[in-house]
């Protein structure tokens, strides 16, 4: 038996299409507030990776970068090796940038968007001047 819909009076009607246009004002209000909400954070992710771009420097010193990426861990009390048998363990230069540029276990990888080629050169040189 199919079921009819009851009719309306006019008042009726009209809290109908009132209770719809509030249900639909309220959709878009809170839609609209998501999606500013996502502007917001799109805004201040691109405001945060600009700071990091512009902190960047380039053409760093050797020391600067040691001092900046790897003193920290290969100092006398941290975590991973000195750098005293360096030249045991890589005696060439390009066998050393692969390994700066891969990274191993806990040491993070370096490429070339955190040091450029001209860093990695200094960087290079200046281990190996390390321990002389």
């Amino acid at each position: 038996m199919p079921t009819t819909m009851p009719k309306l009076n006019q008042p009726q009607t009209l809290s109908v299409i009132a209770l719809i246009a509030a249900f639909l004002t309220g959709s878009v209000a809170l839609n609209g507030c998501s999606i500013t909400e996502e502007i917001k954070q799109i805004q201040k992710v691109q405001r945060a990776h600009d700071i990091q771009e512009r902190a960047r420097t380039e053409d760093l010193t050797g020391e600067q970068v040691y001092m900046r990426s790897c003193n920290t861990c290969h100092s006398k009390h941290g975590p991973a090796p000195l750098l005293d048998k360096l030249s045991e363990h890589f005696p060439d230069d390009e066998g050393l940038k692969k390994f700066i540029r891969q990274g191993k276990g806990l040491m993070p990888a370096q490429p070339a968007s955190a040091l450029n080629d001209k860093e990695l050169d200094n960087l290079v040189n200046y281990l190996r001047n390390l321990n002389t």
